[in-house]
């Protein structure tokens, strides 16, 4: 993948059996992390359809240096953003893609520039999960100082409610009523765990994130249905399009309803 400032970066896109046009789900690693972070879960997406699309941002397994001091590339808006947006770009300009139907799913620095990726009413983003984002960087990456005049395509946000002292759960409830709906947030309480570790950590987090991309993406309800259910989460998809899920975690039952129309 070459971005527009010359950067030769590492990209996967796997393809689902079946025929095509597919939905697609980008998959944005961690700062320090690359495209394998998101190896064990591929085979999820691609069973309800999905392609998917994976790449290493600049600097990022040393594919490409980045002109400055690496940490300055979390508030970049000529970095990370720019990558991405080639995947994007890239995507748009491939037949085998339904391009009314691009999500995608990010970490920390990945889930700043999933909303990146959302704002705006000509977004090409249909759906995005983001675990993990904060707002100052994010800001930066958008080169704006507040959420003032700001809004954003469907976004399910997660955040540990200890993490750096709450500041991405904040930025999460922020957000909220500037996505489209459904913009569901997941506070995990007594959680400090920070991006792709809310993943390993919290496995009921996984599936309530393909469910929402399935929801406002897929075309197949029953396939997420099946996948949560053997992930250990429940999911019925009930009338007038609310979602009732309940989740086995630690001898209890926690029950959330979400409304994903």
């Amino acid at each position: 993948l070459i971005t527009p400032d010359g950067k030769s970066l590492n990209a996967e896109l796997r393809l689902p059996e079946g025929p095509g046009p597919y939905p697609v789900v980008l998959l944005i690693h961690q700062f320090t992390m690359d495209l394998h972070q998101w190896d064990p879960y591929l085979a999820d997406l691609h069973d309800l359809g999905f392609a998917t699309f994976t790449l290493d941002m600049r600097v990022h397994r040393l594919r490409e240096p980045y002109e400055g001091k690496m940490f300055d590339m979390i508030m970049d808006p000529d970095a990370g953003p720019v990558d991405v947006q080639s995947a994007i770009d890239f995507l748009l300009a491939d037949a085998r893609i339904d391009h009314q139907r691009i999500g995608a799913v990010g970490t920390s620095i990945g889930a700043n520039i999933v909303y990146v990726l959302a704002e705006g009413e000509g977004a090409n983003l249909r759906a995005g999960v983001a675990l993990s984002p904060r707002d100052v960087p994010l800001f930066s990456m958008l080169e704006v100082t507040n959420s003032d005049g700001l809004s954003f395509a469907s976004v399910f946000c997660v955040a540990g409610a200890n993490d750096s002292l709450g500041l991405q759960a904040d930025t999460c409830l922020e957000l909220q009523p500037l996505c489209a709906s459904p913009n569901t947030v997941e506070i995990v309480e007594g959680s400090g765990e920070h991006g792709f570790a809310l993943i390993t950590e919290h496995p009921e987090i996984w599936p309530a994130a393909v469910a929402h991309l399935a929801v406002r993406q897929a075309r197949e309800w029953r396939l997420a249905e099946r996948l949560a259910r053997e992930r250990g989460l429940v999911v019925r998809f009930a009338p007038r399009g609310r979602v009732v899920a309940e989740v086995q975690r630690a001898g209890r039952v926690a029950r959330r309803v979400r409304d994903l129309v």
